[in-house]
């Protein structure tokens, strides 16, 4: 078994949030395949953006640079040099043989457990998508142990994917950036079109981020840029092979998946009554048709 696991560093001044976060990230990954149990190959790897300095330590393997920015394929924005995702994903064919492949932003400490975790599920789901656990700024200052101690609160969003190779032929995540909304829809909709059975891991201590923020302030016309691409070009494609089973919430009761769906930042509340709707027309013609055959067996 072979698992990419590819991020993405960027420049950061030292000293800074962004530079203590991407060290916590990366240091947490060279931990977590120290820890690991199951016999498997774990490839730590990053791309950057080319011209981006950044510093990266012994054990990650550095994939060739990513040459286009969402600024060159909109240039209407004006603010960071953010790299569409799409590209990140597509580095991974650079290695012959990849069995499943991990993404997760910089912001994302894994626990030593994290690739054990990963690597249990998988023998019954080609995906799984992770979400973090929220802990206090104060703990930027480290070390490791400390973040890894500390339960945190619950998140609602998604940002770490994992995946079967074979569904990255099927990614087409158009000129959606990182680092802004829209990224985690993206993803999760592709898993819940492409996947045959994916999981959603709610609420487990399996990763971290440091601040307790939910919902950032972001640059409004990058915002509207990734909200575009999805709701013009991605969902459109998609959504013929929606199925409410295969989306998060799917096993609870119908008040219960209504309020989590309705909460969700990454989910929309129209997407789940158009899916109810199909699947409790589906449930009625399997019930018709079993009656059917029920009577002309008589």
């Amino acid at each position: 078994m072979h698992i990419v696991h590819i991020i993405n560093p960027y420049p950061s001044s030292d000293g800074s949030f962004d530079q203590q976060m991407q060290e916590w990230t990366m240091q947490s990954m060279l931990a977590a395949k120290r820890f690991l149990v199951h016999d498997a190959k774990i490839s730590l790897c990053i791309t950057r953006l080319e011209g981006d300095d950044v510093k990266i330590p012994k054990g990650f393997y550095e994939l060739s640079t990513l040459t286009r920015q969402v600024r060159d394929v909109n240039p209407a924005l004006t603010g960071k040099r953010l790299p569409l995702i799409q590209d990140i994903l597509d580095k991974v064919r650079e290695f012959q043989e990849v069995d499943f492949v991990i993404y997760t932003n910089m912001d994302i400490v894994v626990l030593p457990q994290f690739y054990d975790f990963v690597l249990d599920k998988i023998h019954q789901h080609d995906a799984v998508v992770i979400n973090r656990r929220r802990i206090h700024s104060g703990h930027l200052t480290g070390p490791l142990s400390s973040i890894y101690a500390d339960i945190g609160l619950s998140h609602p969003g998604f940002d770490c994917f994992v995946f079967h190779r074979t569904l990255l032929e099927a990614f087409q995540m158009e000129h959606i950036c990182i680092g802004i909304p829209f990224l985690e829809s993206s993803f999760t909709h592709h898993l819940s079109a492409v996947a045959n059975s994916p999981l959603y891991v709610m609420d487990q201590h399996l990763t971290s981020h440091i601040g307790l923020e939910v919902m950032p302030k972001i640059q409004q016309d990058y915002y509207w840029h990734n909200r575009n691409e999805f709701f013009n070009k991605i969902h459109p494609r998609l959504k013929k092979d929606y199925r409410l089973r295969k989306f998060p919430y799917a096993e609870l009761p119908f008040f219960k998946r209504l309020l989590k769906w309705g909460l969700n930042p990454s989910l929309f509340i129209f997407n789940y009554f158009a899916l109810e709707h199909q699947s409790k027309w589906t449930q009625f013609l399997s019930f018709v048709r079993e009656w059917r055959w029920r009577i002309l067996q008589r």
